[in-house]
């Protein structure tokens, strides 16, 4: 996720916007007012309709978020679900106006994918992108374990933190049978990123790190993390803390060399990130450089200046977090008030 937002690719948006239409979907369940029942339904349907926008495969998942949403106010009776329907559809509607009018000034028709004029290997184009659904057909296998754990593109080689992540959801549909719908959704969101990856022809994703076409199943997994943490004890979360610091120090190591290594390279962490890591050889793509080399510094001390900003927003988060628990502490507030 790193790699791809520092790139600019859609990936990391897109994982993004979803995230904030379930945060909208789960807070509409309280029930407070007509109008912010609109706006939290508008914020779902901006948030998944701009999902959709940047890249099509996200439709399947807004339409789980949708849903979600209008399951939380189902009990509610008919009057909440005509508002929140409504500022969904609403939201939904300005995104697929945008949509439609670009196709229609790109290619002559408001309903024509871009897909139709993709290409692979520029100018020739891609064969397979004719098969199936623009090179979706049905989830293999091998490709599932190479997505997961193969050397070349494993997600779970890079972030081995996110194989916990189903401990975590069964958990919290034992612990929470309130939040069981959004459950539910979270799981289905994994699922069906994953099972769409291992359907399409290029499942590998070209220059990239990891399958970025699982990138948007990442923050749904983290949310089972975080929970999963709650409710460890310490010498599983000494094992949670391993497992991401791992993960992090890799996402370091991409970021800092090479964040597209190429297809010739059939170990990035193995052939390229450590190696260039190890020997202090960073932003390898020509034209590229970090702040540290901008400011002078060679090697890994190059990348003193990112520590530092990493140090201060630590100590920041650290002294917000010790001031609210300070200003919400029932002793002192019965201090004050004796």
């Amino acid at each position: 996720m790193w790699s791809y937002a520092t790139l600019f690719r859609s990936h990391a948006t897109v994982a993004a916007l979803l995230l904030f239409a379930f945060a909208g979907a789960l807070t509409v369940r309280d029930v407070h007012s007509p109008r912010r029942d609109l706006l939290l339904g508008a914020a779902v349907g901006l948030a998944t309709g701009w999902a959709t926008v940047t890249e099509y495969p996200a439709a399947p998942a807004a339409a789980i978020l949708a849903v979600l949403a209008l399951i939380h106010v189902w009990p509610s009776g008919p009057t909440r679900i005509q508002r929140v329907a409504a500022g969904v559809t609403a939201g939904a509607l300005i995104c697929a106006v945008v949509l439609f009018s670009y196709q229609y000034l790109a290619f002559g028709s408001p309903f024509c994918l871009s897909y139709a004029y993709s290409t692979y290997n520029v100018p020739s184009p891609a064969p397979e992108m004719g098969n199936g659904l623009f090179g979706l057909t049905y989830p293999r296998f091998w490709i599932l374990r190479e997505l997961l754990v193969g050397r070349y593109r494993g997600l779970l080689l890079l972030a081995p933190v996110l194989t916990l992540a189903p401990i975590g959801f069964v958990q919290l549909w034992r612990r929470r049978p309130d939040l069981r719908p959004s459950i539910a959704a979270a799981a289905a969101l994994a699922v069906y990123y994953l099972l769409l990856n291992a359907s399409y022809k290029y499942w590998d994703g070209g220059y990239s790190t990891g399958p970025r076409h699982l990138s948007p199943l990442v923050p749904f997994l983290c949310l089972a993390l975080g929970l999963l943490w709650t409710w460890s004890r310490p010498v599983h979360r000494a094992a949670l803390v391993v497992l991401a610091l791992y993960g992090i120090v890799v996402a370091l190591m991409a970021v800092s060399t090479e964040p597209m290594p190429g297809t010739e390279v059939k170990s990035p962490l193995q052939e390229l990130f450590w190696p260039a890591f190890r020997s202090g050889h960073l932003a390898l793509r020509e034209g590229t450089f970090n702040l540290g080399q901008l400011a002078g510094l060679h090697g890994l001390a190059s990348l003193l200046p990112l520590l530092l900003i990493w140090t201060i927003g630590l100590a920041s988060w650290v002294w917000l977090k010790d001031k609210t628990r300070t200003a919400h502490d029932p002793l002192k507030i019965l201090k004050i008030g004796c």
